[in-house]
């Protein structure tokens, strides 16, 4: 996923979410979860890079 603004949209936007120029929040929602999974499940990392 490349949150990014339209001037800098990769050529490829299958995995593109377009963004404002202001601050942006990622958000993970998960609906009616195994509370069992949950002891072992870790959120996936999420990294920052300079593209």
């Amino acid at each position: 996923m490349y949150p990014k603004t339209e001037q800098d949209a990769p050529e490829d936007t299958s995995n593109w979410l377009p963004v404002g120029d202001g601050g942006f929040h990622l958000y993970m929602r998960i609906y009616t979860p195994d509370m069992d999974a949950l002891e072992t499940w870790t959120a996936p990392t999420i990294t920052e890079k300079g593209l």
